[in-house]
C-alpha cells in the first residue's frame, strides 16, 4: 500500500513494486547497461554510468509503462484532491509526458547525487537493486559519513534558523519514490563493492481525465 508523506510541504510518494515488476526492471537495467547509451553528460550525478533506458521492443516499453501508470495515477489523484480539500471531481485517468523518457543511474562505492531539482511537473525515483550491504552499512560503519549511506534525502526550505527540512529515506529494492520536480534531493555515497541500480524519470506535462 502506498503512503504519502508530507514531511514539510510538498508530497512525497512511497509505494512497492511487485517482485514480478522489480525482476522485469531488473533485466530492463541489464540490457541498458549493455546498450552504453550513457548520459551523464546532461546530468548532475558524479556517477559514471548514467545510461538512458533501453527498452527492446513495443510490447516491452507498453509494459515498462504499464508499470509505472498505476503509481503516478494514485499521486495526482490524491494531490487534485489535497489541493481541492475533497471538492474536486474523481479523475478516471491521466494522460502523462514522460519527456525524453527514463535514465537508470549504476551507483557505485563513493559515488553520490549531490543536492538538485529536475525539471518538469513531477519526478520519480524507483529502486531496481538496493544491495544489503548498502543497508547493513548504517547499522555497522562509523566511518564519520552521513549516517544514510546510499539513501536519498529531500530538502526544503532556506537555511534561516527554524525553515529548514530534510527527509531522509531509507529506500530497498522495489521501492517507487514520486514528488514535485523542483523539490531538491541528494543521494549519499556508500563504501561496499556493490552497485545500486535506480532509475529517475520526470513528467513533463500531464492532463487529469474525467
Amino acid at each position: 500500500m502506498a503512503v504519502f508523506l508530507r514531511p514539510f510541504g510538498p508530497t512525497i510518494y512511497h509505494g512497492r513494486l511487485t517482485q514480478d515488476e522489480i525482476s522485469f526492471l531488473q533485466e530492463v537495467a541489464k540490457t541498458t547497461r549493455q546498450a552504453r547509451n550513457n548520459i551523464g553528460i546532461h546530468l548532475v550525478g558524479n556517477i559514471k554510468d548514467q545510461m538512458g533506458c533501453f527498452l527492446r521492443s513495443k510490447k516491452e516499453s507498453d509494459k515498462f509503462y504499464d508499470i509505472l501508470y498505476p503509481h503516478l495515477f494514485e499521486y495526482f489523484k490524491y494531490e487534485s484532491d489535497r489541493r481541492s480539500n475533497g471538492e474536486a471531481p474523481i479523475p478516471n485517468s491521466v494522460e502523462l509526458d514522460y519527456g525524453n523518457g527514463p535514465w537508470i543511474n549504476f551507483q557505485q562505492a563513493g559515488e553520490f547525487n549531490p543536492s538538485h531539482g529536475h525539471t518538469g511537473e513531477v519526478s520519480s525515483v524507483v529502486y531496481i537493486d538496493v544491495p544489503d550491504p548498502i543497508l547493513e552499512e548504517k547499522i555497522t560503519d562509523q566511518s564519520g559519513y552521513a549516517d544514510a549511506p546510499g539513501q536519498i534525502e529531500f530538502l526544503y526550505g532556506s537555511d534561516v534558523l527554524g525553515s529548514f527540512g530534510g527527509k531522509t529515506m531509507s529506500v530497498k529494492t522495489g521501492d517507487i519514490l514520486l514528488f514535485h520536480s523542483k523539490l531538491r534531493h541528494t543521494v549519499y555515497p556508500f563504501r561496499s563493492d556493490v552497485t545500486r541500480i535506480s532509475m529517475s524519470f520526470n513528467i513533463n506535462k500531464y492532463k487529469l481525465l474525467y
